[in-house]
């Protein structure tokens, strides 16, 4: 009975600090790349067309600027954010995104409107160095 005890007891710790070290790591990274202005995002096409354009989600390291998002050799000009409804991953989408991830809507250049990820506690800068006042 105490082994039994025993297992679960280190089941439970052994998540809830392994939740914690896997936490910290993702915020060290996360605070890295934003001071090389990056940050690990996803990418998909609603509606319209882009050279890139895919209803999937792509995910990458990308670098951010005024009105632009580049990921890999993929470069979105943005017109348009719409930053006032943030969503979360629903259903089978979490598969693909992660649940601790805001989505929110951006209108290329090219008139495609795509949906941006990006974690929730890294969305509020990410939208600063894209914002197309700037």
């Amino acid at each position: 009975m105490l082994g039994l005890f025993g297992n679960v007891l280190g089941g439970v710790l052994g998540g809830v600090l392994g939740g914690l070290a896997g936490g910290r790591i993702v915020r060290r990274r996360g605070e890295r790349l934003a001071k090389q202005g990056k940050v690990v995002c996803g990418l998909r096409i609603l509606s319209g067309s882009h050279p890139w354009a895919s209803d999937r989600w792509t995910h990458s390291t990308a670098e951010l600027a005024p009105g632009r998002i580049t990921m890999g050799g993929i470069v979105v000009r943005i017109t348009e954010v719409d930053s006032t409804a943030p969503r979360q991953p629903k259903g089978r989408e979490i598969w693909s995104v992660s649940p601790r991830a805001a989505i929110v809507r951006v209108v290329a250049s090219t008139g495609a409107i795509l949906e941006w990820a990006v974690l929730a506690d890294q969305l509020p800068w990410a939208l600063e160095q894209v914002d197309v006042a700037a």
